[in-house]
């Protein structure tokens, strides 16, 4: 591999788990790498394009700022982004410079400073304790049920079958609605690459009261594994606690990566009745584009995916342990059924 692809790869790498403000600093490093290597342009805009409509704003902008660059042409986009010159060796930074005065002031300061300070920080302890009161620190004390619980209200049961939906509309989207009632509206963007996965959630508040705010999850797939994790969001309305039990969008498919398997014997095999008419179009597109996997049409129609699982597991040669996965996919139109045969495969380390 050429070394500005591989550049470019370790950059990227964790580009996934990386905060927006991260983020839009690979972007700039990205498009500075573009203009210095021409044959790093498509990967870049291809990366510009994707993020060009994030949900952060600011990743957002930043991608369709780059991406109008390459759209004017070629000679601003070398001129806005032109290599910085090199230092000259004989002269000082003007940096440096500010650091040393900056600290010749503050040893000045220093040294006519003495109980001056003490007496500040007396009464600042003072004036803090007062505004306290009470030895409560200023805490409220939270509302008690008769009792003697907590009262706790959850999902209410109209919503009930809302949130499953929302969530399996996740699997197939990389942002949407995670949940949504008359207080407030989650919503959340997954992005994953290799063994780890970044959950973003936002929160709209739809009342008058003040809640604290989200943060993002980071999460490593370790092993295979068929329930999604969990997400409690508790806050507390009206002296009201409130609870409620969501599903994060992350699962199996979130770590796999397209792979090419040889074909050999499959050993399950499993009939599945579409709850729906079959679109063989949909059909192809969500395994490749959703569930990441590579896919082969076979002379007969039917439709071959293979991908690696891939896990944060150290295995005995000290690599990450990878599984693999075949499947085959054979659709029955009369029938309106799909036959899934799928290939068990030993986890290897890669």
């Amino acid at each position: 591999m050429a070394t500005s692809d591989r550049q470019l790869d370790v950059l990227h790498q964790p580009f996934v788990v990386a905060v927006t403000p991260a983020k839009c600093l690979q972007l700039t490093t990205f498009v500075k790498m573009a203009n210095l290597y021409d044959k790093l342009g498509p990967r870049v805009v291809a990366l510009f394009n994707r993020c060009a409509t994030h949900i952060e704003l600011d990743l957002q902008e930043r991608a369709c700022e780059y991406l109008t660059l390459y759209q004017v042409g070629d000679e601003l986009l070398r001129r806005v982004l032109e290599s910085m010159p090199v230092f000259q060796e004989n002269r000082e930074s003007v940096l440096t410079v500010r650091l040393h005065n900056q600290q010749n002031a503050t040893a000045a300061e220093g040294q006519g400073q003495g109980q001056g300070d003490v007496a500040d920080s007396y009464s600042g302890s003072v004036s803090t304790q007062r505004a306290g009161g009470g030895g409560g620190g200023g805490l409220s004390k939270t509302k008690k049920a008769p009792d003697g619980q907590d009262e706790v209200v959850p999902i209410e049961l109209s919503l009930a079958p809302k949130p499953a939906e929302w969530t399996r509309g996740l699997l197939l989207s990389p942002q949407g609605v995670l949940f949504e009632n008359d207080v407030l509206r989650v919503g959340a963007m997954h992005e994953s690459g290799g063994s780890q996965a970044s959950v973003t959630r936002f929160v709209g508040n739809k009342t008058s009261d003040a809640l604290a705010p989200f943060r993002q999850l980071l999460l490593e797939c370790m092993a295979p594994f068929v329930a999604p994790p969990l997400l409690r969001v508790s806050f507390a309305r009206c002296g009201v606690q409130h609870q409620y039990d969501l599903t994060l969008p992350c699962y199996t498919a979130a770590f796999l990566e397209p792979a090419a398997l040889e074909s050999a014997k499959r050993e399950t095999q499993g009939v599945v009745q579409a709850a729906s008419p079959l679109d063989m179009a949909q059909a192809r597109q969500w395994p490749t584009e959703q569930l990441r996997f590579a896919k082969s049409i076979q002379g007969d129609g039917a439709l071959s995916l293979a991908a690696t699982l891939r896990t944060g597991v150290d295995g005995p040669n000290g690599d990450k342990v990878a599984v693999s996965c075949l499947a085959r996919v054979e659709a029955n139109m009369a029938s309106n059924a799909v036959r899934i045969t799928m290939r068990k495969c030993t986890a290897t380390p890669r």
